[in-house]
């Protein structure tokens, strides 16, 4: 999976930046609030995939 990813990304020069742009991103978010900062992460690491696993299921049915 991770050599596959970095297959993917590593080669366009604009992808390869956006993992970095976004942890800058955040990391400026956190230091003003931290609430916005645990949104982010539960969104993006609970949400997201809950969310992806709905629909998969919807979608197979």
């Amino acid at each position: 999976f991770n050599l596959s990813a970095t297959a993917i990304i590593f080669p366009v020069r604009r992808v390869r930046r956006l993992p970095v742009a976004g942890a800058e991103w955040i990391a400026t978010v956190a230091t003003h609030s931290r609430r916005w900062a645990l949104f982010y992460v539960l969104g993006l690491f609970y949400g997201l995939p809950a969310l992806l696993a709905f629909l998969h299921s919807l979608l197979t049915r």
